[in-house]
């Protein structure tokens, strides 16, 4: 490309430009902090997770199946297929022994709520509490590699968060309850 000087060559990017010093692997720090449990392998055994990576490897090989078969299936048992989806989305995450938690990749941490989520483990009196203790930790989180170096640049609550259109990471509909920046 370079030695063709007619050739224009355009470099673009969706995720911006700017420079990635680090990465903070959000469940591990929350895990680490005691706000997230993992499961054991008797957790997933008697939690049902078992079941769903059971069933989520059977969904996998049900593409080697005749069509018309599949097919049979479908008519025979309609929900099924929307059951198995359901199930297939195993979590190693210990679901009714965890607080917060990490969702996506664009720093939403969500709080386990009782009547929200699904295995609420958070009383909503907790709610401001349990937040305030995860923004408290993150903002005092620094490199191990160089303790005067403070690893996240700020953390919002969602009230704080504005609507910004086209940004899931920074609307509050559609954010977590705490975001790290």
């Amino acid at each position: 490309l370079a030695d063709d000087p007619d050739r224009n060559v355009l470099v673009v990017s969706d995720h911006g430009g700017g420079s990635l010093d680090g990465v903070v692997n959000l469940n591990a720090w929350l895990a680490r902090e005691g706000f997230l449990e993992y499961a054991s392998a008797g957790t997933m055994a008697t939690g049902g997770e078992a079941a769903r990576h059971a069933v989520f490897r059977v969904d996998r090989l049900r593409r080697r199946l005749p069509r018309r078969l599949r097919s049979f299936a479908r008519r025979r048992a309609p929900k099924l297929r929307d059951r198995v989806h359901q199930l297939r989305d195993y979590s190693v995450i210990d679901w009714r022994r965890t607080r917060a938690f990490a969702y996506g990749t664009f720093g939403s941490i969500v709080v386990n709520l009782e009547g929200r989520e699904r295995f609420g483990t958070v009383d909503p009196s907790e709610y401001d509490a349990l937040r305030a203790d995860i923004a408290g930790g993150l903002e005092s989180l620094t490199d191990p590699a160089n303790p005067n170096a403070q690893v996240v640049e700020d953390v919002m609550l969602k009230e704080e968060l504005r609507d910004v259109d086209g940004s899931d990471s920074l609307n509050p509909n559609r954010s977590g309850d705490v975001v790290v920046v």
